[in-house]
């Protein structure tokens, strides 16, 4: 049986990048919080997301990362990555993602924005 979030990834996966190009997330959380974003990744295809850069008036740092397989024992099904931030003091922030595979510097795959504003 496919769940919905596998569903999801799975329409991801047979419409390609386009499909995470909307406009950036935004995330409301207060000092001292942290809070997950996921994104559509396939670690079989040698690609994975990676922090380019953080910029704003407040900080948020990278606590963690983990991938999640949509469909578990289906090889190169893809899945998510997972990252988790926390954020120390109040402003905004953008955080900026690349999914490139790790000997490629420069274009990569795809770009994904986030908006965190912490109260």
């Amino acid at each position: 049986m496919i769940n919905f979030v596998g569903l999801a990834a799975l329409c991801a996966m047979l419409l390609g990048p386009d499909v995470q190009k909307n406009s950036p997330p935004s995330y409301v959380v207060k000092a001292g919080e942290s809070f997950k974003v996921e994104l559509v990744a396939n670690s079989s295809t040698g690609y994975a997301w990676r922090i380019a850069k953080k910029e704003g008036t407040c900080d948020v740092d990278s606590i963690g990362h983990s991938y999640k397989d949509d469909f578990v024992g289906i090889p190169s099904s893809g899945g998510r990555e997972v990252y988790e931030f926390k954020t120390h003091t109040k402003g905004t922030a953008k955080v900026i993602l690349y999914y490139a595979r790790p000997w490629e510097s420069e274009n990569p795959a795809q770009v994904k924005e986030i908006v965190v504003e912490v109260e």
